[in-house]
């Protein structure tokens, strides 16, 4: 799978590392996505980061909202 180390196993289906890093127009959002051979293919990985990435920013949207 995607960024997963050649034969040691992940203790779980998926494994998400995310932190911000300084960018041209401030912090930026950097997540990466591991997951072994076979259990995920990289569209289903893909279509979990987007609605992770979805969730995300609904809740900055909440955080920032004036009221």
């Amino acid at each position: 799978g995607g960024g997963a180390a050649p034969g040691l196993p992940l203790a779980r289906a998926i494994e998400g590392n995310a932190g911000t890093v300084d960018g041209p127009g401030g912090p930026e959002l950097r997540a990466r996505w591991s997951w072994p051979e076979g259990v995920l293919t990289a569209s289903e990985v893909r279509d979990l980061a987007d609605r992770w990435l979805a969730m995300v920013e609904g809740l900055v949207r909440r955080a920032t909202a004036e009221g």
